[in-house]
């Protein structure tokens, strides 16, 4: 099962690329300003310059990595017999997770915009330690392009088929 494409998110990338070169714009003032012997707005432009510039400029790269990733189609959740494995990162491998790690998948948040396919990790099996309450341990995936009651069903399914595998 490939991972779907999610939607197009052009207006936050479009956001973050202008916010992201505002704070690049704070930090070209800052050195301008230590230039005339402004020191005091200098270092606080340095500042928030230095904390927001990275933190957009972030955002931004990880709008369109998803952006290349998503059309290249490597967004995707495997099933096997011995566990599943989702690749739902920008960067870095695929998480891998075993049957018997996990106890049960849960639908998280808002009915129809926020709705997530989370997971309980086992306690015989798991090293973690356990969330209380209706929070998940971890999550499957954020976007599918199916049902998520279907995608937890059909999880559901493959965990009760194997866990004992």
């Amino acid at each position: 099962m490939h991972y779907p494409k999610p939607a197009s998110p052009l207006s936050a990338t479009i956001l973050y690329s202008f916010l992201a070169g505002l704070f690049v714009a704070f930090v070209v003032l800052a050195f301008k300003a230590w230039e005339t012997g402004i020191y005091g707005p200098a270092v606080f432009l340095l500042i928030l310059g230095g904390i927001g510039a990275p933190m957009f400029i972030r955002c931004v790269v990880r709008h369109v990595a998803a952006w290349v990733r998503s059309a290249r189609g490597a967004w995707w959740l495997r099933l096997s017999t011995t566990g599943f494995e989702v690749n739902a990162r920008v960067f870095g491998p695929p998480r891998r997770y075993k049957w018997c790690e996990i106890d049960s998948f849960i639908l998280t948040g808002e009915t129809g915009t926020n709705e997530r396919v989370g997971f309980r990790y086992s306690r015989e099996c798991h090293r973690f330690r356990h969330r209380r309450g209706a929070k998940p341990d971890g999550f499957v995936m954020g976007h599918w392009g199916r049902n998520p009651e279907e995608a937890v069903d059909l999880m559901t399914e493959w965990l009760t088929r194997y866990k004992a595998a």
